[in-house]
Protein backbone atom coordinates (compact mmCIF):
# COMPACT_ATOMS: atom_id res chain seq x y z
CA UNK A 1 0.00 0.00 0.00
CA UNK A 2 1.28 3.45 -0.94
CA UNK A 3 -0.65 6.67 -0.33
CA UNK A 4 0.16 9.76 -2.40
CA UNK A 5 -1.09 13.35 -2.14
CA UNK A 6 -1.18 15.83 -5.04
CA UNK A 7 -2.51 19.31 -5.84
CA UNK A 8 -5.22 18.00 -8.19
CA UNK A 9 -6.45 14.98 -10.13
CA UNK A 10 -7.51 15.01 -13.79
CA UNK A 11 -8.59 12.36 -16.32
CA UNK A 12 -11.47 9.92 -15.76
CA UNK A 13 -11.72 11.17 -12.16
CA UNK A 14 -11.50 14.93 -11.53
CA UNK A 15 -10.71 16.57 -8.19
CA UNK A 16 -9.77 20.24 -8.55
CA UNK A 17 -8.30 20.59 -5.07
CA UNK A 18 -5.66 18.78 -3.02
CA UNK A 19 -6.35 15.04 -3.19
CA UNK A 20 -4.93 11.66 -2.20
CA UNK A 21 -4.83 8.22 -3.79
CA UNK A 22 -4.05 4.79 -2.36
CA UNK A 23 -2.12 2.40 -4.59
CA UNK A 24 -2.34 -1.35 -4.19
CA UNK A 25 0.15 -2.89 -6.59
CA UNK A 26 -0.27 -1.25 -10.00
CA UNK A 27 -3.78 0.06 -9.39
CA UNK A 28 -5.60 2.80 -7.48
CA UNK A 29 -7.72 1.21 -4.76
CA UNK A 30 -9.06 4.44 -3.17
CA UNK A 31 -8.96 8.21 -3.64
CA UNK A 32 -10.46 11.35 -2.14
CA UNK A 33 -10.16 15.01 -1.27
CA UNK A 34 -7.31 15.80 1.10
CA UNK A 35 -9.09 17.46 4.04
CA UNK A 36 -6.35 17.07 6.66
CA UNK A 37 -2.83 15.74 7.00
CA UNK A 38 -2.79 11.96 6.64
CA UNK A 39 -0.08 9.78 8.21
CA UNK A 40 2.13 7.72 5.89
CA UNK A 41 1.26 9.89 2.87
CA UNK A 42 3.88 10.85 0.30
CA UNK A 43 3.41 14.40 -1.06
CA UNK A 44 4.24 14.54 -4.77
CA UNK A 45 2.45 17.78 -5.56
CA UNK A 46 1.46 18.76 -9.07
CA UNK A 47 -1.22 17.06 -11.12
CA UNK A 48 -2.04 13.38 -11.32
CA UNK A 49 -4.09 11.68 -14.05
CA UNK A 50 -6.39 8.80 -13.09
CA UNK A 51 -7.40 6.62 -16.00
CA UNK A 52 -9.46 3.45 -16.36
CA UNK A 53 -7.82 0.57 -18.24
CA UNK A 54 -9.64 -1.63 -20.75
CA UNK A 55 -10.25 -4.03 -17.83
CA UNK A 56 -11.96 -1.23 -15.84
CA UNK A 57 -9.09 -0.90 -13.35
CA UNK A 58 -7.97 2.57 -12.27
CA UNK A 59 -4.32 3.55 -12.80
CA UNK A 60 -2.38 6.68 -11.81
CA UNK A 61 -0.18 8.57 -14.27
CA UNK A 62 2.23 11.40 -13.43
CA UNK A 63 4.42 13.15 -16.00
CA UNK A 64 3.44 10.48 -18.55
CA UNK A 65 4.58 7.58 -16.35
CA UNK A 66 2.44 4.93 -14.67
CA UNK A 67 2.86 5.16 -10.88
CA UNK A 68 2.98 1.86 -9.00
CA UNK A 69 3.22 0.87 -5.35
Amino acid sequence: MRRIAVNSIKGDIVINEPAWIKLSGDFVSAYGVLREEMPMTEWLGGELVLQYTSHNQLIAIRNGRHIIE
